[in-house]
């Protein structure tokens, strides 16, 4: 059985497994670890969502899942499979589930996960054989203080004694957490700078995050790719989801507003009137953005979004990342 700082230090090397098995209840650790494998796994792709498939009720049918691991991607060399409560199928699903991991198809990643399970499980044993089991749990402080060593050791930062213990003060123990600060680090330090508290303790109220405004502003203009780096890095960065959903939602209203109101050609007083908007410079990038949809278009998307929010107060937090994506895309793309 593996740990975290493992799995991390394979997908460094670009060692990649054509099966995982994520065990633990940090939601937070194994979400990131997810979002990790998806980066690793479709590096370089725009569409990686057209190849995530996921399982995560329990009324599933594992004909239904065989059938998505035989499906060809589309657009990429390789299909990531996620399934969780994979403990819930009947003893013959196991066995059948069991018996097609001996040989899955080389472009399939299953990524498989469970809060506990039996050492003795069929699908345990062939999963421990043919791939990588991971233990998610929550860290000790050594463990904690061991991670900042590795990390600072790989990219040349360098922690006083007493920057430690304030980093682990100041975000408990939660990995995820602190791989969000260590990354903020990277983009603000200098390499091979002695980093002290006080160091620490003046970004925290100085560090400026990505706007949320800028990724408006670029998934509005229907570019795909700046919206999906932009979005990853607010998210490394620890801006919420729900967060960024609302906004996402506010300004596709206030375009749906100003194209069936036909306001396009009137004056931005009336605009800012008739929106019941503040900012001149809102007003002007609406009217940029709606240069960009039809009525129709916008209709449908606004459809849509009520949709992602149900997913997003239904569904675990583990895949906020991937329905937001999905949304990002269809937001993107030219009908």
């Amino acid at each position: 059985m593996s740990t975290y700082q493992d799995f991390l230090r394979l997908l460094d090397q670009k060692k990649i497994c054509p099966i995982y098995l994520f065990l633990g209840t940090n939601e937070n650790l194994i979400s990131e670890s997810i979002n990790k494998l998806k980066h690793h796994i479709f590096h370089g792709s725009d569409f990686p969502s057209l190849n995530i498939n996921i399982f995560e009720e329990k009324n599933y049918r594992l004909s239904e899942i065989i059938n998505t691991c035989e499906s060809l991607p589309f657009s990429s060399p390789k299909r990531l499979v996620i399934i969780k409560n994979f403990s819930s199928f009947s003893s013959k699903e196991q066995k059948e589930f069991a018996e097609y991991l001996k040989s899955i198809p080389t472009y399939l990643h299953l990524l498989l996960y469970e809060n506990t399970i039996n050492n003795n499980n069929i699908v345990y044993k062939q999963a421990q054989k043919n791939g990588l089991i991971i233990y998610l749990y929550s860290p000790l402080d050594s463990q904690m203080v061991n991670y900042i060593k590795e990390f600072s050791l790989k990219n040349n930062l360098r922690f006083t004694h007493t920057a430690i213990a304030y980093i682990i003060k100041s975000i408990g123990h939660n990995f995820d957490s602190l791989i969000k600060e260590l990354e903020k680090y990277l983009l603000y330090f200098d390499k091979n700078k002695v980093i002290d508290k006080d160091d620490l303790t003046f970004i925290t109220s100085s560090f400026h995050e990505e706007s949320i405004f800028e990724l408006l502003e670029v998934i509005f203009a229907r570019n795909l790719k700046s919206s999906l780096s932009i979005f990853r890095s607010l998210i490394i960065k620890g801006e919420p989801h729900l967060k960024i959903f609302f906004m996402i939602t506010k300004q596709l209203r206030l375009l749906y507003q100003l194209k069936t109101l036909n306001l396009e050609n009137s004056y931005s007083q009336q605009i800012l009137e008739k929106l019941n908007i503040k900012s001149k410079k809102q007003v002007s990038s609406l009217l940029s953005q709606a240069k960009n949809y039809t009525i129709i278009e916008l209709k449908n998307l606004y459809k849509n979004s009520i949709n992602i929010d149900i997913q997003l107060k239904t569904k675990s937090n583990l895949f906020y990342s991937l329905i937001l994506e999905m949304f990002i895309v269809d937001l993107c793309q030219i009908q």
